[in-house]
Order: structure tokens, then sequence, then C-alpha cells
């Protein structure tokens, strides 16, 4: 059997198990109407352009017992300060809060999940597996449903953004983007009727360490008026490049970047026609409409290249890609609220030490830091056992949440 085959092999079974499971979703994994935003936005950040309530259809964690649930899209500014429509969800428990003052808000940045429109993990929380079998077979994972009843369960209100698209195509590894929607579902929710919250923090893992690193770096000069109170950014790829080299050889990673920058930047979009082939081109157009299925990570990326050298290394050489990923560093502005960095030390996707160095550049520019280490041995290296268990089974993190927030 071919790598290819594998993969699609591995997709089909996944799909299987979970429709007999019946913890999935099987279609065409096309976003429903409430998902296409208007053909004109001029609002400020923050505005609300339509909500909706929902159930989860289905429901293994008991979201619907312990909260209301409501869609929303709602306007943020990219990083050309344009107006665009984001999507995402709040969460809001059903039992009073039981601390002092309002009832806390966590602003929740999903772990990577896929870069295409029917990826939103708003959309995950109906089905926290959702299979499409055409025109490839991919799949689509809730994988922030536990944290979202974890903070649930500590009386927390969660808003969990969708993050900014264009095209449809999220806007992958973009510092601003990622950070601006996350603190702009903070400033929606406050404005939803009969919602009523009091301090801010925001939180996430991996792709969503990222942003809510970013959301605190530039919290100060974007939204000032937001009371945030603490960031947890756990496993942020600080520097883009070192974590695109841990994707090896394999095109995946590196095909998303290139697809959401593509997406992004007309400028970007040019350089990358410039440096693939018409494989590489087909391969980037795939991973921007799909989940994980696009992926493609058994593809050797130098087939996906003119000149035959793998894919990043192509990025890189290009004056117009390279600008785009440097953009994209964390740790040249200090966030001016307590911020928690987590991190395994044997993280088999995001380098150990780049989480340290964030910690320690931070600090360097007067960051309240505290740095916390997942000491958990290797486990099956090279598929990314360490980096999802520190993310689904090191809670510490809601204890040091906890003092900040007054809970």
């Amino acid at each position: 059997m071919s790598a290819k085959s594998a993969v699609t092999a591995a997709l089909v079974t996944l799909a299987c198990t979970a429709l007999v499971a019946g913890g999935a979703r099987a279609d065409n994994g096309s976003p429903g109407d409430f998902y296409t935003p208007p053909a004109n936005i001029a609002a400020d950040p923050g505005t609300i352009l339509r909500t909706e309530d929902f159930v989860p259809a289905v429901d293994p964690l008991g979201l619907a017992a312990a909260a209301t649930a409501r869609r929303l899209m709602y306007v943020s500014r990219d990083d050309t300060d344009r107006p665009t429509a984001v999507t995402g969800a709040v969460y809001v428990p059903r039992t009073p809060w039981p601390g002092p003052g309002p009832r806390p808000l966590v602003s929740l940045a999903a772990a990577a999940h896929g870069i295409g429109p029917q990826c939103v993990q708003s959309m995950a929380f109906d089905h926290p597996i959702a299979v499409s079998l055409t025109p490839s077979p991919d799949v689509s994972v809730g994988f922030e449903v536990e944290s979202t009843k974890m903070l649930l369960d500590k009386g927390y209100a969660v808003a969990v953004t969708d993050y900014q698209r264009a095209g449809g195509v999220q806007a992958y590894l973009d510092r601003v983007a990622g950070g601006r929607a996350v603190l702009d579902i903070a400033r929606a929710v406050q404005r939803i009727p009969g919602i009523e919250v009091g301090p801010i923090a925001v939180w996430g893992y991996s792709q969503g360490g990222g942003a809510s690193a970013a959301a605190a770096e530039i919290q100060p000069t974007y939204a000032p008026e937001l009371p945030l109170r603490a960031a947890y950014a756990g496993a942020a790829a600080a520097n883009p490049l070192v974590f695109l080299r841990r994707d090896g050889a394999s095109a995946g990673f590196a095909a998303w970047a290139a697809a959401a920058a593509s997406a992004l930047d007309p400028q970007v979009r040019q350089a990358i026609d410039d440096v693939v082939n018409p494989e590489g081109a087909a391969v980037i157009r795939q991973v921007g409409v799909e989940c994980f299925g696009g992926l493609v990570a058994a593809r050797e990326s130098h087939n996906l290249t003119k000149s035959g050298r793998p894919l990043l290394d192509e990025m890189v050489a290009n004056p117009v890609i390279k600008a785009w990923l440097d953009r994209q560093q964390l740790g040249t502005v200090a966030p001016q609220v307590p911020i928690e960095v987590h991190g395994g030390r044997n993280d088999d996707a995001v380098p150990y030490q780049t989480m340290v160095g964030l910690a320690e550049q931070w600090r360097a520019l007067g960051a309240d830091v505290t740095m916390l280490t997942d000491d958990a041995p290797p486990i099956l290296p090279g598929t990314a056992v360490n980096h999802s268990l520190t993310h689904l089974t090191d809670f510490r993190p809601l204890q040091w949440l906890a003092t900040q927030l007054g809970r």
C-alpha cells in the first residue's frame, strides 16, 4: 500500500468507527448559511452581525446540560485593518457564578484542526467528529470540546473563535489576525443581551497557544478597554520556522502556511506560485478546503516545487514569503497581564526550547511570566502523542488560571 493510500485508509477507518459510535456527522462538510458573511462589513471590532442558539447534536460530555450555547458572527479586523466577519461560539454555565463579582469570560483559541471552511470549531461542538468522503476522505475533530467543558466546570463563560478567514481559508499562523479574533469575540460577548461577564482571560494550546500569546501581546494597543486579567499560552509556536521545520520533509503544515498566506496576501500568493509546480499548486488548493485529510503529510514536499527542493526551503529562500513568516514571530512585545507558558519537555510537535525561549524573551521585556513544564517521558516519538497528552492530561494550568480570576 502506498503512503497516500495508507492515509486514505486511516481516514476511512476513523470515519467508519466514528459513525458506528454515533459521534460523527457524515456529509459534504459544507457549513450552513449562518457562516456566509455579509457582502459589506462596515462596523467596529466586536460588533455582532448575527447569533443563533443551538444544542449540540452529539454531546458526549454533557455540554447542553452544563451551559447555554450560542453561535455568533462578529466583526474583527485583519492585519491590514480591513473589517472582516468571524464566527465562533459562546457557552455560559447554567449555574450561578460562585465567586465574587461578575462571571469571568475565557476567550479560548483552538488548537490546529484544519484550515478549510468546514473545519470551524463552532460546528465541531455539534459533532465532535465530522467526516466527508468526497471529493477525498477528510475528517474534522472537535479538539476543544473537552477544554471547554473543563472551563465551564470552573464556572467560567467560554467563547471560542473560529479564527479569521480569507476566501474561506483560515488565517493560519497569522499573529495579528489570530490575536484580534481572540480579543474581538470577547468584545462581542460583552454586547450580547442577557450575558454579563466581568474579567477576561485568553487561553489556548498549540495553534491556540500562539493566538492566545498574540492576543496578550496586542491587547494593550488593540483592545485596551477589555478587562484582561490573564493569558495562558500552551505549546505556542513562538517561531513558526522552527515549528515548520519540525514537520521535516512532509508537506503538511508548510502547505497549510502557504495556503493561508496566499489567501491573505496577494504578493505572497504570487511568490508561492513562483516556487511550486502544478502538483504543489494543487496540494495547496486542497489543504485550503480540507481539514486533516488535506494535510497530505505522507507526501515528500520536494515533489511540490519547481526546483525539487523541499517546500519550506523554497518558501524561506523567497524574500516575500520569508518576510511574511518573520512577521508571525512572538516574543517581541511584553504582555501587560500575567501569562503562563506551558510546554512538554518531550513535545514532539512544538520544540520545548522554543517555549522556554518565549518565556525568557517576555521576562527580559518585563512581563510577569510563569513557565510550567510537563515532564512526561517520550511516548511514540514523532507521532505528536506527547504534544497532545500535555494538552489533555496536565490540568495544572486550570489551577493557575483560578488564582488569576479569583477562583
